[in-house]
C-alpha cells in the first residue's frame, strides 16, 4: 500500500506489537498500522472514568500547554489582540482556558463527548464541537492559529487533516502540532517495546522526513521543527534536568516527539 504519511509505495517488514502490526515505510521512516484500520479508534478517551483520568493528566501539564501557546505568540510578532485559536483535540480544555486568559478567542474540536462537556463547562465562551477533524471540512479560513498536540498519530487520513487545518487558517496563519518521532533515541533503542507503538490508539507514527513531506504537500511551509522529550509535568530542578536532556537530544532530532510550527502559505 501507499504510505499514509509520504504517499510512497511501501513494502517493508512489519514490526509486531501485541495484537497489532506496524509496517515501516522505507521512503520516509514512518510506521503505520498494517492492516490499516477502517475506523478511527477513540475508546481509550471515552466514558466518564477515562475523561476524568485525562483531565487530571492535562491539569498536571498546564505549563506544557502554556509553553506551546507562547511559542505561537512569539511568531505572531505582535501582542494578543482578538486573535482566534482553533484547538484540534482539546481534551478537557486546559489549553483553551490558558489561551482565553491570555486574550485569545478560542474554539475547539473534540472527539470524546465526555471531554468536550468538561471543556465547555470550564470555558463557557469557547465553541467546543464534538467532531472528528477529518469530517470538519467547512473551515472559514478565519483562525490565526490552529493547535493539534498529540492528535496526528490518531487520525486515519493525515493528508485530509492537514487540508482541513488549511481551511481553518487565514493565509499566513500558524499551525502548531506535536506527534511521536520514529527517529527518536527511544525508538532506536527500544524497537517494538517503544510505548508510542500502541495499536489501540496510534495509527501513523512520523519521522521528521515524513512529517515535512506531509506539510509541504499541503498548504504549509515549516517555520521550525524540533524534538521534545519528557512528560511536560516536570517542575523545579526536574524541569531544568528535563530541559537539558531535551536540548541534547534535539541536536540530532532524537527527542521522543516532533514539534512543528508551520505557516499557511498565502
Amino acid at each position: 500500500m501507499r504510505c499514509p504519511m509520504c504517499q510512497e509505495e511501501s513494502v517493508a517488514p512489519t514490526l509486531k506489537v501485541g495484537a497489532g502490526d506496524y509496517s515501516a515505510c522505507p521512503a520516509c521512516g514512518g510506521l503505520y498500522l498494517d492492516p490499516y484500520p477502517a475506523q478511527q479508534m477513540n475508546a481509550v478517551f471515552e466514558g466518564d472514568a477515562a475523561a476524568a483520568e485525562q483531565q487530571a493528566l492535562e491539569v498536571a501539564r498546564h505549563d506544557y500547554f502554556l509553553r506551546h501557546l507562547i511559542r505561537i505568540e512569539k511568531h505572531m510578532k505582535r501582542t494578543v489582540q482578538n486573535w482566534r485559536l482553533m484547538e484540534i483535540g482539546c481534551g478537557s480544555g486546559v489549553l483553551l482556558q490558558a489561551a482565553i486568559k491570555r486574550g485569545w478567542h478560542a474554539d475547539a474540536l473534540e472527539l470524546s463527548p465526555e471531554l468536550a462537556e468538561i471543556a465547555r463547562q470550564a470555558n463557557p465562551t469557547a465553541g467546543v464541537t464534538v467532531a472528528n477533524v477529518l469530517d470538519h471540512t467547512n473551515g472559514a479560513a478565519d483562525y490565526d492559529a490552529v493547535m493539534a498536540l498529540d492528535v496526528l498519530e490518531h487520525v486515519l487520513d493525515p493528508a485530509l487533516m492537514m487540508g482541513n487545518c488549511c481551511s481553518l487558517l487565514k493565509p499566513g496563519g500558524l499551525l502548531l502540532l506535536q506527534t511521536p518521532n520514529t527517529s527518536s533515541l527511544r525508538f532506536r533503542t527500544q524497537g517494538a517495546a517503544w510505548d508510542m507503538m500502541d495499536p489501540d490508539q496510534h495509527i501513523n507514527l512520523f519521522s521528521p522526513r515524513g512529517l515535512q513531506k506531509l506539510l509541504e504537500r499541503s498548504c504549509f511551509e515549516i517555520v521550525t521543527m524540533h524534538t521534545v522529550s519528557g512528560t511536560g509535568m516536570e517542575t523545579g530542578p526536574a524541569r531544568l534536568t528535563a530541559a537539558a536532556k531535551q536540548w541534547l537530544l534535539d541536536r540530532g532530532k532524537l527527542g521522543n516527539a516532533l514539534c512543528v510550527l508551520a505557516r499557511r502559505r498565502s
